[in-house]
C-alpha cells in the first residue's frame, strides 16, 4: 500500500512541476484566433543576449485578409516595448515607415538589434505589436510576448563576482564549523555485512535487470541526441527530462525492485546521525562548486546572468531533487548494493561507475578527446558518489551532494567563459578535491 502511495505522490509532484515549468518558461506561440487579419506566424530570436553584441530577430507574419491600400499592397509595421515602455516604433523611427505583404501570403522580416548597453544583468519582458496601415489609419492585428535576459561580462575582481565568492566562503566556513561540532562521519558497516552474505542467487544476473539497464542507458542517450538536435525551449527540455526520469523510476520499482523488496537494503535508511551526514554532504558539494565556479575565474572572465526569481529557484530545487533521487536510487542504491553481494566493494564501485559514465556522458560533439574527458569525469563523479554512499550507508548523503551541486549550478548566475575542455578539467580537479576531503572528514 505504501509503495503505491509513494508512486502516486511522485506522479502528482511530477505533473505539478511540469505544469509550473511550462507556465514559466514556455516560449510564446502565435494565437491565430486573436488576430484580426494578420498574425505572427513564427518568432525566432535568442532569449539570451550578451551585452555589447548584436543579435538578429526573425519575425514571420502571415496576412490572412488585410486588403491593399490606395498605394498598392497591404502595409504593416511593428512597435516594440521593453517592460511596458515603448522602445522602438518602426513607423516613426524608419525611413520606409511600413512594409508590404499580400493577402494570403507570408513574409519574414529580419531585424538587427543593436548591442544591449547595460552595466548589470537585466531581464526584459518584450512585447511586439503588429499593425496594419491602410494609408490613413493604424489597426492593431496581433501581439506577442517573450522574455529576454541580457548577460554581462565580468572578472573575478568585479563586485558581482566577489559577492558570490564571499557567500561561498562564508558557507564553507559555517558548514566546516558545524562539521567540527557534529564530528566526523563514521564509516558504515553496511558493505561489510553485504559482502559477508554472498549468495548464489545473485539478482543482478537476471535478464530483467540487465535489460532494464540496457534500456536505461540507450533510451537516455537517444533522448539526449534528439533534444540536442531539435533544441526545444527550456520548459520542454526540463519537462522531457522530468518525465523520462519518472518513467525510469516506475519501471525500476515494478520490473526490478518489486513490491516485497526491502528498500532499506538499497540505501533507503535514515542515518544514525542525520546532522553529520547533512553537514558533510553540503560541505563537500559547496567545496566542489567553489572550485568549478571561482578557480577558473583567475584565468578567464565570467558571464553574469540575471538572478532567477523565487518561483524559478523553488522549481530548480524540486527538479534537482527528483533527478538526484532517481539517479542515486538506480545506480548507488540498487546496482552498487547488488554488485557488492557478488564482488567486493572496489569491483562493485568500478562497474557501477563505468555504467553511470556511459549513461551520463554526451555523445555530441563527436570528438574523441571530448568523449574521453567526459567519460573520465562522470566515472570519477560516480566513484565519489559510490564511496560517499559506502561510507555513510545511506542514500541521503549522495542525494544531498548531487542535489546541492545541481541546485547551486542552476541558481548561481555566473558562468566562466571557457571551452568545454577547460570546464571538464576544473571539474576533474573539483572531484579530486572532494575525494580527499571525504577521506579527511571520515573516520
Amino acid at each position: 500500500m505504501k509503495f503505491k502511495i509513494c508512486l502516486i505522490f511522485l506522479f502528482i509532484v511530477t505533473v505539478i512541476i511540469i505544469g509550473c515549468l511550462n507556465y514559466l518558461y514556455l516560449v510564446w506561440m502565435p494565437e491565430k484566433s486573436g488576430a484580426l487579419g494578420a498574425y505572427f506566424e513564427k518568432i525566432d530570436c535568442s532569449r539570451v543576449v550578451y551585452e555589447g553584441q548584436n543579435n538578429i530577430w526573425r519575425l514571420t507574419v502571415h496576412n490572412t485578409n488585410c486588403s491593399a491600400n490606395e498605394y498598392g499592397n497591404p502595409s504593416f509595421f511593428l512597435i516594440i516595448y521593453l517592460n511596458d515602455e515603448m522602445w522602438w516604433n518602426e513607423f516613426n523611427n524608419t525611413n520606409y515607415k511600413a512594409w508590404q505583404c499580400n493577402a494570403g501570403s507570408s513574409i519574414t522580416r529580419y531585424y538587427n538589434i543593436p548591442s544591449w548597453e547595460t552595466i548589470k544583468p537585466t531581464f526584459y519582458n518584450v512585447k511586439i505589436e503588429l499593425y496594419w496601415y491602410d494609408g490613413k489609419e493604424f489597426y492593431l492585428q496581433d501581439v506577442t510576448y517573450f522574455p529576454i535576459s541580457v548577460v554581462v561580462r565580468a572578472t573575478i575582481n568585479d563586485l558581482m563576482i566577489f559577492s558570490y565568492l564571499a557567500v561561498y566562503l562564508i558557507a564553507l566556513v559555517f558548514l566546516g564549523f558545524c562539521m567540527l561540532i557534529a564530528g566526523p562521519i563514521k564509516i558504515s558497516t553496511r558493505s561489510r555485512a553485504i559482502v559477508n552474505t554472498k549468495t548464489s542467487s545473485f539478482s543482478i544476473k537476471t535478464k530483467r535487470v540487465v535489460l532494464f539497464y540496457v534500456f536505461l542507458i540507450l533510451s537516455w542517450q537517444i533522448a539526449n541526441v534528439l533534444i540536442s538536435k531539435s533544441l526545444p525551449p527550456d520548459s520542454i527540455h526540463y519537462s522531457l527530462q522530468l518525465s523520462i526520469q519518472f518513467m525510469y523510476l516506475v519501471l525500476f520499482f515494478f520490473l526490478v525492485i518489486g513490491k516485497n523488496s526491502n528498500l532499506k537494503e538499497h540505501g533507503y535508511r535514515w542515518p544514525e546521525s542525520f546532522y553529520k551526514c547533512a553537514y558533510s554532504s553540503l560541505f563537500l558539494a559547496v567545496a566542489y562548486n567553489f572550485v568549478v565556479f571561482f578557480l577558473p575565474g583567475f584565468f578567464a572572465q565570467y558571464y553574469v546572468f540575471p538572478s532567477p526569481s523565487l518561483i524559478e529557484s523553488l522549481l530548480f530545487i524540486f527538479l534537482g531533487f527528483f533527478i538526484s533521487l532517481v539517479g542515486e536510487t538506480l545506480f548507488r542504491g540498487y546496482l552498487q548494493s547488488e554488485l557488492e553481494k557478488k564482488f567486493d566493494f572496489v569491483k562493485a564501485l568500478l562497474m557501477t561507475s563505468i555504467l553511470f559514465a556511459v549513461y551520463r556522458f554526451s555523445i555530441f560533439p563527436l570528438n574523441p578527446c571530448h568523449l574521453l574527458l567526459e567519460l573520465i569525469y562522470f566515472f570519477l563523479l560516480a566513484a565519489f558518489l559510490g564511496t560517499l554512499y559506502n561510507f555513510s550507508g545511506t542514500l541521503l548523503c549522495p542525494v544531498i551532494f548531487y542535489l546541492t551541486t545541481m541546485t547551486l549550478n542552476s541558481l548561481t548566475p555566473i558562468k566562466v567563459i571557457a571551452d568545454e575542455y577547460v570546464k571538464i578539467f576544473w571539474g576533474l580537479i573539483a572531484i579530486t578535491l572532494v575525494f580527499l576531503l571525504l577521506e579527511f572528514i571520515s573516520e
